[in-house]
């Protein structure tokens, strides 16, 4: 029996194991085996016999020397192949390093910048490599949107990416500026406090440049529980916590309905179909809704009549501006136009007079970052409901902004806000848009219902409303939030069947749901109550069942323009008397310069003679620079009876006159609140008062028979009865008989006029 010796083949196999290619080990180690057992065995007979092998031994050593040659080029062909891969993955990592450099996430830009398929095809810069998109046929991408839109509108075909901005010098290896300032991008240190307040504070603006949830370094901290408390504050860590610690099975599963943009004659109808007064939640009440109301086109007096049903009203934006650019970007000023705005509008000609508009949706679902929510504290809003969070099991419940989001910003390129803020979110949870989520391959959520695309029939509509209904209600029973566009159900009568079909049938089965509105989730988080106490939870049963008839049936269609909005003639439908301009953004009450124009009183003024001599009668003029800037006067000269009266005007809270412009306008607009009037010196002003006027003269007493027969209609046949409530009159509602508009609250000594907005703290 020969013993088995070393080989060339052998010592070489043992050398390349050591060092095996990928995708390569396994096959060559088999073959490798089967080498050993063919050509190391020994070379007993039976052995022979057993494995057949018949051939004489020098064809078998002719076999061993050729697989042996096999094998040799086949290592080196794999060997010669991996050096290539590796070179050429070497490359692309090398290649991707250096087109990914000082990349934002989830930017997309071009590879080749030009007209035609180069304006239509861009990358990104993933941790999987690199992901490609191309725009389809007739769109191009449009590199500052980030976005495809139509050609004509993209102008930036010859931009490969985004302007670069300067970031600031936050670390460094030795600190370069002294504790409480922060150094910007040129190196000049400025205050810690300046960075992400939405002003560029730094030459290069900087400042502004570094501010994500991340980065900023004046970001709410992380969520303290010990500090966090309910009612005014509420925060967890992954934002899944069930306020009060309750066990889920004693939570009510509340559903939140909300409704997009205007209120009108396209879909009054469909709501009245929905919210029937038939459909009852388990206490007995109706079950209600929230609009988020945008001006344009809506019909204030249907805003009004639902809001008398007991359904939220919130504010959507008065322009609902287009560019979704606007709202990433816009000031705090251009927050408070749009929204506080919105809100005076809906309040004025809606008469919503019991400061129950605190809610905010922008368009678009764009985030406004810091400055939206800036805004919603100085404006006294209580929520939003714009910030989505990603498809998550289980669902976020709302929480305070006073501590850090719990979820990433999602969304392509948001702007969340990154600071404290006394502000409500009412998050919106995406949605499984999934019809069988056990069989169906994995896509990702939908905020909106009716952009989850896939929904084709009436059948996987009712499936989707299952699947996510059991998500939340079998797991920690966040709200549901199902928020749709009218003109989606109402443009798909079989969706609308399957919606309504779903509402009835889980009323029907479940004692437990209730169909409420945003203020009435965060009413029971603050005071969270098991299913039993829910039954009669008082913020729960306001309004409960509403009867009785709409506050006019037929309301004023008021044909108006705007000069902000040229060309046009909207019609504004209201309850209320018709102003004189179309409200827009700078002239939200649409009264421009007769704004509440109060003439009570007897109006008297000893210097009035003095004041109104040759002044026109449409001419307003301040009494004195002291106060708030929205009191002005005129001259009203009653010739009959021989009197010149001073009518007294003020402004909206949140507006001041503008004497040049002779108009109420935002406070941050008028920069003339220390001119008294329009082209006039200030020395007058120095002047003292002589005391109030004589009484007139009464000439003859035909001067009392003028007026002594007359006839005709009174000023209203129908006066407006305002039920109204007062801070300084806690408890009360009274009546208040008026031909005039409403006012927001009833008048009483600290609130004369009535018009408080600054009592809504």
């Amino acid at each position: 029996m020969r013993k088995r010796g070393p080989d060339r083949a052998a010592s070489w196999w043992w050398q390349y194991k050591a060092r095996p290619v990928a995708g390569l080990s396994q096959s060559v180690s088999e073959l490798g085996g089967i080498l050993g057992s063919s050509s190391w065995q020994d070379d007993d007979d039976d052995v022979v016999e057993k494995r057949k092998f018949h051939s004489p031994p020098r064809v078998r050593t002719s076999m061993r020397s050729s697989l042996v040659l096999l094998l040799v080029a086949a290592f080196v062909l794999a060997e010669g192949t991996s050096r290539v891969k590796r070179q050429e993955e070497k490359k692309e990592e090398s290649f991707e390093s250096e087109i990914c450099k000082d990349k934002d996430a989830g930017e997309w830009f071009r590879l080749v910048a030009g007209e035609g398929d180069n304006c239509r095809d861009v990358i990104q810069c993933t941790s999987s490599g690199l992901q490609a998109i191309r725009c389809p046929a007739g769109l191009y991408f449009d590199i500052d949107k980030q976005t495809c839109d139509w050609k004509e509108s993209v102008n930036n075909c010859k931009l490969k990416n985004k302007e670069r901005k300067a970031k600031p010098l936050l670390y460094t290896e030795e600190p370069l500026c002294q504790d409480g300032y922060l150094a910007c991008g040129d190196g000049s240190c400025i205050e810690r406090g300046l960075f992400c307040n939405g002003e560029k504070d730094c030459t290069d603006g900087s400042d502004e440049n570094i501010c994500d949830m991340d980065n900023d370094p004046n970001r709410a901290p992380p969520c303290d529980p010990a500090v966090c408390t309910l009612p005014d504050c509420f925060c967890s860590e992954d934002g899944t916590t069930i306020p009060g610690d309750l066990p889920f099975k004693d939570v009510p599963q509340m559903v939140t309905i909300t409704f997009d943009d205007a209120i009108n004659n396209n879909n009054i109808g469909l709501y009245k179909e929905i919210f029937n007064g038939k459909r009852k939640n388990p206490n007995g009440c109706d079950i209600k809704a929230t609009f988020f109301v945008s001006h344009k086109y809506t019909n204030y007096s249907a805003v009004q009549e639902m809001h008398r049903k007991g359904h939220e009203i919130a504010v959507h934006s008065i322009s609902h501006n287009d560019d979704e650019r606007f709202w990433s970007d816009a000031t705090v000023d251009d927050w408070a136009k749009e929204m506080a705005g919105m809100r005076i509008i809906a309040e004025k000609y809606a008469n919503l007079t019991d400061n129950s508009v605190v809610g905010v949706r922008a368009p678009y679902l764009r985030v406004g970052g810091n400055n939206q929510f800036t805004m919603m504290e100085e404006q006294a809003f209580l929520y939003d409901s714009t910030i989505t969070a990603a498809l998550n099991n289980p669902p976020l419940w709302p929480y305070t902004m006073y501590f850090r989001m719990p979820h990433r910003c999602h969304g392509n390129l948001q702007h969340c806000p990154t600071r404290s803020h006394a502000v409500w979110e009412m998050v919106m949870n995406e949605l499984d848009r999934r019809e069988d989520p056990q069989n169906d391959e994995y896509l990702p959520g939908c905020a909106m219902v009716d952009s989850c695309s896939n929904i084709l029939t009436g059948d996987q509509f009712y499936n989707f409303l299952n699947h996510n209904f059991d998500r939340h209600y079998e797991q920690n029973r966040a709200p549901l939030g199902l928020y749709f566009h009218a003109a989606w159900l109402k443009n798909n009568p079989e969706f609308l069947d399957a919606f309504l079909y779903w509402i009835d049938e889980i009323l029907q089965s479940r004692n437990d749901v209730y169909f409420v509105t945003m203020t009435q989730v965060i009413q029971w988080i603050q005071n969270p109550r098991t299913v039993t106490e829910s039954k009669n939870f008082e913020p729960w049963r306001e309004k409960c069942t509403v009867d009785g008839i709409p506050a006019c049936w037929v309301p004023h269609t008021c044909k108006l323009t705007s000069k902000e909005v040229p060309g046009e003639t909207i019609n504004l439908q209201t309850c209320v008397r018709c102003p004189n301009n179309y409200p827009w953004i700078n002239d939200p009450t649409g009264t421009q310069v007769r704004a509440q124009d109060d003439e009570g009183g007897d109006g008297l003024d000893a210097n009035a003679e003095e004041l109104c001599q040759d002044r026109p009668g449409d001419e307003y003029f301040r009494l004195s620079v002291e106060g708030d800037c929205r009191d002005v006067v005129r001259c009203d000269k009653a010739t009959e009876i021989g009197v010149t009266r001073l009518a007294t005007v003020r402004c909206p809270t949140g507006l001041a006159f503008d004497i040049e412009r002779q108009t109420c306008d935002w406070k941050t607009n008028v920069k003339n609140c220390d001119q008294l009037e329009t082209d006039w010196p200030l020395t007058w002003t120095n002047r003292p008062a002589t005391g109030r006027a004589k009484s007139p003269t009464v000439t003859s007493s035909r001067d009392w028979k003028e007026t002594c027969d007359e006839k005709g209609l009174p000023y209203c046949s129908l006066p407006n009865a305002c039920p109204l409530t007062t801070r300084e009159l806690p408890g009360e509602t009274l009546r208040l008989f008026t031909c005039m508009e409403c006012p927001n609250n009833y008048p009483w000594l600290l609130d004369p006029t009535g018009d408080g907005f600054s009592a809504r703290k």
